[in-house]
């Protein structure tokens, strides 16, 4: 016998659900993100801030994972990802503004 009745159960689900809607990033908020993050990099010397980038990154990787835009998004991690690869100032903004250009292309688009 189940702990739960049906309509507990559905009531579980619809609360689990809007849950998701409530922490799911908006288009403007992974945004706002890019462009905290391009502010750093516009700065300059991204190795010496790199814990702050890294940061920054990490929040806006688990913000497009919210986005409903499937391949686009897991290429947007797996670039966010390959950061870590890289060690010089000019590696890191190279990347950054490929990865930048894609996140607004890809957020616009939702």
């Amino acid at each position: 016998q189940s702990r739960f009745t049906r309509s507990e159960s559905l009531s579980s689900l619809e609360s689990s659900a809007s849950l998701n809607e409530a922490i799911a990033a908006t288009p403007v908020e992974v945004i706002q993100m890019v462009d905290l993050i391009d502010a750093i990099f516009r700065a300059g010397d991204v190795v010496s801030n790199w814990d702050a980038v890294w940061e920054k990154m990490h929040a806006l990787k688990g913000d497009l994972l919210t986005l409903q835009v499937g391949s686009k998004v897991i290429a947007a991690v797996g670039m966010i990802n390959s950061f870590r690869e890289l060690h010089t100032n000019e590696e890191l903004i190279d990347r950054w503004n490929i990865l930048r250009d894609r996140i607004k292309s890809l957020a616009s688009s939702t």
